[in-house]
């Protein structure tokens, strides 16, 4: 994990990989999402947050999996 850490160019990503967590957004840097998808596919972590337009790109088994609509919340 920690070799992987090193890879990692963003640094709130690095520090929530630490604690178990990963998450995957748009824009970021192609090499980091890799790295994300293999570390929750092995296991390496435990919680993956996506983003509301990359769900459908995501092929990965899980467990659980927990969706929230914040944008419902904005408009009222």
């Amino acid at each position: 994990m920690k070799i992987c850490l090193k890879n990692i160019t963003d640094k709130y990503l690095a520090f929530a990989l630490e604690h178990g967590v990963g998450f995957i957004y748009e824009g970021m840097a192609q090499g980091d999402r890799d790295i994300i998808e293999e570390l929750f596919q092995v296991e390496a972590i435990g919680v993956l947050i996506v983003t509301f337009k990359l769900r459908w790109e995501i092929s990965m088994k899980s467990f659980l999996v927990a969706i929230m609509d914040c944008s419902a919340l904005a408009e009222s």
